[in-house]
């Protein structure tokens, strides 16, 4: 049999990267982005404070945390194709239930309901669709996806306002539901190709194979990781639906706090798109220590009493290219340590100790923003982005070990 061909494997990367690009940013963009343009005409309608509606964002991670190791077991037996499908037709479910609920405790089980659902059809089960179908070069596929998957509030901001703005948040929560049921849905469910069944250690794709080294420390290295994941997903997941609320309490208009809030989505692509191109020359774990660092700077304008728009544009352009490039760090990272097939079952794993963090945030950023306690709030994120690069560091140290123990000392 033929080996496919160069330009077939690249055909294929491409159609695959496509499709999910398109059901994630539907997926991100129609769920944990909305209350960013939704989130105050939601509280009014309601009668919640805006830190109230945020809460719903703790119940969507919060159900998700729970349910990633089920979610994790599952990708592994039913493959991810058939786990994104059901998990695009819950958060359908679950945004229709938000737009009927005219009671806030409805509201919250709305969000739960999200949240299941998007336990399988957010990063886990997409990023587990590209391990199945990629193995051999499943961290570079990621980050390409990851590269469009971060436009999801650039395309989906604008677009919410303005539908909140002409037919209210209701019938706008209506809409995105039908996008979720008659877009990401079938495309999970019949146009994804499915996974080659492939047996344990099978490292191939498209006829090239991915030089590997599992960790010969799995539990340090494992524990390590869910601290860099759970550590810089409270502080991206808690501030990224509060930046425009929060540029605004430090002196920008609104209009000007939305505008530079958009930015945050195309300059994180387009620092996504340097680490990518700049993969063959720094490491991995090398490049999410420069990221995390350039997180931790950004706070420091945070810090300062007001921002001009010129300082609100430096704050959010630090933020937004360190946390672009950690964004694909949290998917990638167990890539690195952990062989490929078994990248399903520890995401799902990872999921618990991430999104229970990430369902902490949003309420608990909020109520420092109500509260006018910003500087604290800088102060926070500088030390918990800081416990992130020390984190990082130790898995620079884990995995010269293992590299040292697999090439033993040089002869003398």
């Amino acid at each position: 049999m033929l080996a496919p061909s160069r330009s077939s494997r690249s055909s294929g990367r491409a159609s695959l990267i496509g499709l999910l690009a398109l059901s994630q940013i539907v997926g991100w963009g129609t769920t944990f982005d909305m209350p960013a343009a939704l989130g105050r005409a939601m509280a009014a309608d309601l009668g919640v404070p805006l830190s109230g509606v945020m809460l719903g964002l703790s119940a969507m991670m919060g159900a998700g945390a729970l349910a990633g190791p089920a979610v994790g077991r599952a990708l592994v037996r039913h493959g991810a194709a058939d786990v994104l499908a059901v998990g695009s037709i819950t958060m359908a479910g679950g945004l229709f239930l938000m737009a009927a609920a005219t009671a806030y405790p409805f509201h919250l089980a709305a969000w739960v309901v999200v949240g299941l659902g998007g336990a399988m059809a957010l990063t886990t089960g997409a990023h587990t669709a590209v391990a199945e179908r990629r193995p051999g070069d499943a961290r570079e596929t990621i980050t390409l996806l990851m590269l469009l998957t971060g436009l999801s509030a650039t395309v989906f901001l604008p677009i919410l306002a303005a539908a909140e703005a002409t037919v209210g948040w209701r019938v706008t929560l209506m809409a995105c539901g039908l996008v979720q049921l008659l877009v990401a849905a079938p495309l999970h469910a019949f146009a994804l190709p499915r996974a080659a069944r492939t047996g344990p250690g099978a490292v191939k794709a498209g006829g090239k194979t991915a030089p590997f080294v599992p960790t010969k420390r799995p539990r340090l290295a494992f524990a390590l990781i869910a601290a860099v994941l759970a550590v810089s997903a409270f502080v991206s997941f808690g501030l990224s639906p509060m930046l425009p609320t929060l540029l605004a309490a430090k002196g920008l208009t609104p209009e000007q706090a939305i505008g530079v809030a958009t930015a945050r989505g195309a300059i994180g692509v387009s620092a996504r798109a340097l680490d990518f191109a700049a993969a063959g020359v720094v490491g991995p774990i090398v490049s999410a220590i420069l990221a995390a660092g350039l997180v931790a700077v950004s706070f420091v304008a945070l810090g300062l009493e007001r921002l001009d728009l010129w300082h609100a544009g430096g704050f959010v352009a630090a933020y937004a290219i360190g946390t672009g490039i950690m964004a694909v760090v949290r998917s990638t990272l167990p890539l690195v340590f952990f062989r490929r097939e078994d990248y399903g079952l520890h995401m799902g794993r990872l999921a618990l100790p991430q999104n229970m963090t990430i369902a902490l945030a949003p309420a608990a950023f909020a109520a420092f923003v109500d509260a006018g306690r910003i500087d604290a709030l800088a102060d926070l994120c500088l030390a918990l982005s800081s416990l992130t690069v020390a984190a990082l560091v130790g898995l620079a140290l884990v995995r010269w070990d293992d590299r040292h123990r697999l090439t033993g000392p040089r002869p003398a």
